[in-house]
């Protein structure tokens, strides 16, 4: 269980990856999970003419690894 208790997200766009469609809806996350919000929440965030999005990662790569690139150096430059 979280220590910091539930958030409730009100008036966000938000995409469904399942229907393609976007879609403005409360969201609820409590211990975790995404929940039907209903209800109060200990947090709650307007949102309203913003996007929520989910699962995000940061999946960039560094050409040349841990070794010197010569081509890469001279962006820097």
């Amino acid at each position: 269980m979280s220590d910091h208790g539930s958030l409730l997200i009100r008036g966000a766009s938000w995409l469904d990856t399942a229907t393609g469609e976007s879609t403005r809806a409360d969201l609820k996350i409590a211990d975790g999970v995404l929940q039907p919000a209903d209800g109060d929440a200990d947090h709650t965030v307007d949102a309203s003419g913003l996007t929520a999005m989910f699962g995000l990662w940061d999946c960039h790569a560094h050409s040349g690894g841990m070794m010197y690139d010569p081509v890469a150096a001279g962006y820097f430059e």
